[in-house]
């Protein structure tokens, strides 16, 4: 059976059949073949000076990305480990990703300083310095981002207003970002 209660976010991957559960408390776990259950409790260890909240997952290329106020956990789901985890504050300091996406180009970043992304193939994605700060230049605000997802040749972002705690969705065409 599952490994813990209250839900807090799930997502499936049709390409290696695995529905990822994130629970409140941070334990994830895996379930394959529709029956089979595979725990990996890392995150909720690592909470040692209070709770870390697990955002969103996302799915590319064998690997899970686990958002959270940790950064972002690379999950191997042939090994069923974590192989990375990207810090990724422009300082260099946690801060809290709510969700990754990728075009299969780019890994992109809904984070506490806005959206963030780092290309794929970047020799060390653990490097803070190799993420890259959308930002008014490219039509977007340096403001908390609560969603990115990429879909259809575009990349869209949830942008967080700090006058009304509204959000704006923005999409991506690859140069500039706008309101849609």
């Amino acid at each position: 059976g599952l490994n813990d209660i209250g839900v807090k976010t799930m997502n499936y991957d049709p390409s290696t059949k695995m529905l990822a559960i994130a629970y409140l408390n941070s334990n994830l776990d895996f379930i394959y073949n529709g029956t089979d259950v595979y725990n990996i409790p890392d995150i909720r260890n690592e909470a040692i000076t209070g709770a870390i909240a697990i955002y969103d997952i996302s799915f590319y290329n064998g690997l899970a990305y686990v958002s959270s106020d940790l950064g972002i956990s690379v999950i191997d789901l042939n090994l069923m480990q974590i192989n990375d985890t990207y810090v990724i504050g422009s300082s260099g300091q946690q801060i809290s990703v709510y969700a990754t996406s990728t075009d299969g180009v780019n890994l992109y970043a809904a984070t506490s300083e806005g959206v963030k992304y780092a290309p794929l193939a970047a020799i060390n994605l653990q490097d803070f310095n190799a993420w890259t700060l959308f930002g008014p230049a490219q039509g977007l605000p340096q403001q908390k981002a609560t969603y990115v997802r990429a879909y259809n040749n575009k990349v869209y972002a949830a942008i967080t207003s700090a006058q009304n705690s509204r959000d704006t969705l923005y999409q991506y065409n690859g140069s500039v970002w706008s309101s849609v």
